[in-house]
């Protein structure tokens, strides 16, 4: 019998970040609650018929395409410093493919937040070896 839509969706995404779809998310599991099992990445699957903001980043695709640039969207919500950020998946494959996965939790805390206003950045970069970002925003690379 052929995968429900949203389970091939769940392993689709696994296969791209080198994990596998949990059988049993959402508590079932003695694994991790995520629908996909990782040693350092927690990913929960949304598969739906529209997203609005998938929407809005489809069209910033196009003006992005004819720049030659990828299109990535960035959110930070009020009052919460940590900004987030929603890019296409081979990217993410390719930026995966360069971070220091041994010992990420370790080097994060556990924490994505920080004390200091706007610093999620510079602490996410830093504590992940890429180096420092300067005042003009560009990563100061460690050696």
């Amino acid at each position: 019998m052929p995968d429900k839509p949203w389970k091939r969706a769940e392993r689709k995404a696994a296969e791209a970040i080198g994990g596998k779809r949990n059988p049993l998310s959402g508590g079932n599991s003695g694994h991790t609650r995520s629908d996909i099992i990782h040693p350092t990445i927690y990913l929960e699957m949304k598969y739906r018929k529209s997203f609005a903001v998938v929407e809005q980043i489809r069209k910033e695709e196009v003006k992005a395409k004819k720049e030659g640039k990828v299109a990535i969207m960035g959110f930070q919500q009020k009052g919460i410093h940590t900004r987030y950020y929603l890019i296409p998946e081979p990217l993410m494959v390719i930026l995966m493919s360069h971070l220091p996965m041994d010992g990420i939790l370790l080097k994060l805390g556990g924490n994505y937040e920080s004390n200091r206003r706007d610093s999620g950045f510079d602490n996410s970069c830093n504590l992940l070896g890429m180096g420092e970002t300067s005042r003009t925003g560009k990563i100061d690379r460690k050696e």
